[in-house]
């Protein structure tokens, strides 16, 4: 199954933030979605002829200044993306469905090759671990994401975005006190 990209890729961001929402998350080199091994609950990367459309949808919620990267699966116990050895366990990390979120950041790329077109890099946290789709971005069933140390321009570490859902506003879980708000928010209020 093939998903229609955004008439502009850039408007899934505002002030260079990801919106939330309702995603299928693609990565560049395999042109393949993330999705959940049912049999291990690790991340991995199926080709979008064999998902039907509610398959490998995820959900981006605003958390501090990252986000919480959520299964999109009704009916079952939420399940989100987080790192199963962390920074502890060193390069090439599993990462798996949990109960427990975690903090992932989104950043747009800016390689020149990539500008314009809304890819992104994800992190956990504040590390400079980024999902990586195994064997260099192998487009073949069942691939599992990891997390890699990153190093520049390498495009099994990038991600397409591709909008379903919008999720509403950014202050939705942002932790700002009584009478502030985000910067970019500021003139709007």
């Amino acid at each position: 199954m093939s998903f229609p990209p955004p008439k502009d890729p850039m408007s899934m961001f505002a002030n260079g933030k990801l919106k939330p929402g309702k995603y299928k998350v693609q990565n560049l080199t395999g042109q393949t979605y993330l999705e959940i091994l049912e049999d291990s609950r690790e991340l991995c990367c199926r080709p979008g002829a064999v998902l039907s459309p509610q398959d490998a949808l995820w959900e981006f919620q605003v958390s501090g200044s990252g986000y919480k990267i959520k299964k999109v699966d009704p009916g079952k116990p939420d399940q989100y993306c987080n790192a199963l050895g962390g920074l502890f366990f060193g390069f090439g990390s599993a990462v798996s469905a949990t109960a427990f979120p975690a903090a992932w950041r989104v950043e747009i790329v800016n390689d020149i090759q990539y500008q314009g077109f809304g890819y992104v890099r994800i992190y956990w946290g504040s590390t400079n671990k980024a999902l990586d789709l195994n064997w260099w971005g192998s487009s073949k069933d069942g691939t599992t994401v990891r997390l890699w140390e990153h190093i520049a321009c390498d495009p099994w570490r990038i991600w397409k975005l591709i909008p379903i859902q919008d999720g509403g506003d950014f202050s939705a879980g942002l932790d700002i006190k009584k009478g502030e708000a985000p910067p970019e928010y500021s003139a709007k209020r």
